[in-house]
C-alpha cells in the first residue's frame, strides 16, 4: 500500500476475496474483515481454512451494513463485473465517509497491449468484461460518489505468453511445446520488453496495470 498507513486497524472487506489469504493477512494485523466472492468453493475455503464470513452472491444482495467499512479493495475485480457501474454504486455505499478504497485493474493504454488487443494477456476473454483507461476509470468511480485521491501505475508483462498465443494461431495448434517455442521467440520478446520499459520508463501511465486510492466524494451541505 504505497499511499496509506494501513496498520491502523478497523474493518475491511475485500471484494472478489477468492480463498480469504489477503483478507487473512488483514486479520492477523488486527483488521475485522469481511469477504465477497462470486465462487462458491472459494468462499468455503475462506469460512473454513480462516473463519472469514464471506458472502457469495449478487453484489446488490450482499447483506452487509451500509457505511460500514474503513477499507475496501477492490483488487482485479472491476473488469469481471457485468455492470461496473451499478456494482460499484453498491460497493460505494459499504464505505465509510472517512474510509478508503483500493481499485486495481489492468490499463487498457498500457504500453504492452500495443502488439494488439487480441493477444493481450489482460484481455483474458470472456472473463474480462470491461477494460478500463485512466480516464474512463476515474468517470465510473466519480459517477458513484467516489473520489480518486491518487493514481499509481505498475509494470509487469507477459510477452512470452502473448507471443505465444501468436504462434499457436499461426501454426493452427494448441499443443506447442513451451520451451521451443519460448526460444523461437525470444528476439521478439526480449525487444518487446525493452521497448516496453523505455516506453514506461518515460510515461509511467502507460504501466499495464492501474492502482487506485479513492475516497468518498465530499457531500454538499
Amino acid at each position: 500500500f504505497p499511499s496509506h498507513d494501513m496498520s491502523q486497524g478497523g474493518k475491511a472487506l475485500d471484494v472478489g476475496c477468492g480463498s480469504g489469504k489477503f483478507l487473512n493477512l488483514l486479520k492477523f494485523l488486527g483488521w475485522e474483515v469481511k469477504g465477497i466472492e462470486m465462487s462458491t468453493t472459494a468462499a468455503e475455503t475462506a469460512k473454513s481454512k480462516f473463519g472469514i464470513q464471506v458472502f457469495s452472491g449478487e453484489l446488490a444482495a450482499c447483506p452487509f451494513e451500509k457505511e460500514s467499512f474503513d477499507f475496501i479493495n477492490i483488487s482485479h475485480v472491476i473488469e469481471h463485473l457485468r455492470n461496473p457501474v451499478e456494482d460499484m454504486k453498491v460497493i460505494a455505499g459499504l464505505l465509510k465517509p472517512t474510509g478508503v478504497m483500493y481499485v486495481e485493474t489492468p490499463n487498457i493504454l498500457g504500453a504492452v497491449n500495443a502488439d494488439g488487443l487480441q493477444y493481450w494477456f489482460p484481455t483474458d476473454s470472456p472473463r474480462h468484461l470491461f477494460l478500463f483507461s485512466p480516464k474512463v476509470l476515474r468517470e465510473v468511480l466519480t459517477s458513484v460518489g467516489l473520489a480518486v485521491d491518487n493514481i499509481l501505475f505498475s509494470h509487469v508483462e507477459f510477452a512470452e505468453w502473448e507471443y505465444l498465443y501468436k504462434l499457436e494461431e499461426a501454426e493452427g495448434k494448441l499443443d506447442l511445446n513451451l520451451r521451443g517455442a519460448i526460444h523461437k521467440l525470444r528476439h521478439a520478446v526480449r525487444m518487446r520488453k525493452l521497448r516496453n520499459r523505455l516506453l514506461y520508463f518515460f510515461n509511467k501511465s502507460r504501466g499495464n496495470t492501474i492502482q487506485c486510492w479513492i475516497r468518498p466524494a465530499a457531500r454538499p451541505e
